[in-house]
């Protein structure tokens, strides 16, 4: 089961669960409103992303 959570990096409506109840989790909340990776349910703040990959 999905629950509507507040995003820690940007303070917006997100999920956490199992994925498969997202739209009921975010019922009422405008797609404009939610966390901007709502859909992933995984927002990093810019120091905690993983570094990029380089061709070596």
């Amino acid at each position: 089961m999905c629950l509507k959570i507040e995003c820690p990096t940007c303070q917006k409506p997100t999920w956490r669960g199992c994925g498969m109840h997202i739209d009921a989790a975010l019922t009422g909340v405008k797609e404009e409103d939610r966390c901007p990776n709502w859909k992933t349910g995984k927002h990093e703040a810019p120091d905690q992303q993983a570094p990029a990959q380089t061709d070596a």
